[in-house]
């Protein structure tokens, strides 16, 4: 288990756990806070550059790159140097391809993603020859996005067990390294939970570190170590985006949703929103209104920190 939000949005159908979004830093979001999912997601960049970040580890991603994201590992999305980027995401769930979990097969190949293995390197750059081997695959995907999955089942199973079949020899045992890091991320994850249930009322260092039982300095110092930021700026960040999102998709005055967000000064809500977006609410919000229209999970409800993308046949071009 991992920290940050988890996120509990369907990917897909029920009875076909499979979908490819397409992502924009920053047109949709400017960033995309830590969060996991049960899905296996892989994220190749189409153009630009931005920041991936997988267990903590950060990677400068650029066009042609793959992203692996195992089930239940926290990452995030985040533009860097100004600089914007397009990408595409796809999530499945292992049961698309084998549902009997006491199988041979899903006991040797999807098993180990949430046991006691782990990926040698979640970032493949477009020169690696991992990448030389599942780009194809995963561009037919991408390609074929726009299409009822009901219509290419066998054609999207077989290319994923290809990638999957690939990159299992990237599959290393947990070292002891990473089985400290992964105990000290589920450690915090209530934490994470908590700020995303709770954004909108005052978060004390006291009550948060009572829910990974340390002491408010462990907690600070841990907390830091592995998200890179302070709880103060992790909890602004959470509120920001979801002053973004309601910007973008509500009507309501930007002094409601400074309120509903969780700041209690106007002022200081102005500021800090000015400083991470580089406009002020009012004018995001106008630009906002004279972008193309465009379908995209932001629309979805609170706090959902989904990939913000068109999906399916709503897909962008």
């Amino acid at each position: 288990m991992s920290i940050g939000t988890h996120e509990t949005k369907i990917h897909g159908r029920l009875d076909f756990p499979y979908i490819v979004y397409t992502g924009k830093i920053p047109e949709f979001l400017h960033n995309y806070p830590l969060h996991w999912h049960e899905e296996f997601e892989i994220i190749y960049i189409e153009h630009g550059t931005g920041c991936i970040s997988v267990q903590s580890r950060p990677y400068i991603c650029t066009a042609g790159d793959v992203v692996l994201i195992p089930p239940q590992s926290v990452h995030d999305i985040r533009q860097t140097e100004n600089k914007s980027m397009r990408y595409f995401n796809i999530l499945f769930k292992f049961s698309l391809l084998e549902e009997n979990e006491n199988s041979v097969c899903y006991k040797k190949y999807f098993q180990p993603y949430t046991g006691d293995s782990q990926l040698s390197s979640f970032h493949l750059p477009k020169d690696s020859e991992m990448n030389r081997k599942i780009a194809p695959h995963i561009q037919e995907l991408i390609a074929h996005r726009k299409e009822k999955y009901t219509t290419n089942e066998l054609m999207i199973k077989s290319h994923l067990y290809a990638v999957l079949f690939e990159i299992n020899s990237l599959l290393i045992p947990m070292t002891t390294q990473g089985k400290s890091m992964h105990s000290s991320i589920a450690r915090l994850k209530p934490v994470l939970r908590y700020i995303q249930e709770e954004y909108q009322k005052e978060i004390t260092v006291k009550e948060v570190a009572e829910l990974s039982n340390l002491s408010e300095s462990h907690f600070m110092k841990s907390f830091k170590n592995l998200t890179g930021i302070s709880l103060i700026k992790y909890v602004n960040s959470v509120r920001l985006e979801n002053a973004e999102r309601l910007l973008k998709n509500t009507d309501k005055s930007v002094s409601e949703i400074c309120e509903e967000c969780g700041f209690h000064y106007f002022s200081y809500f102005i500021r800090a929103f000015k400083s991470t977006y580089g406009c002020t609410p009012g004018e995001l919000r106008k630009k906002a209104a004279e972008a193309p229209v465009e379908k995209t999970s932001a629309t979805a409800g609170k706090a959902d920190f989904a990939h913000n993308a068109s999906c399916c046949s709503s897909a962008l071009p």
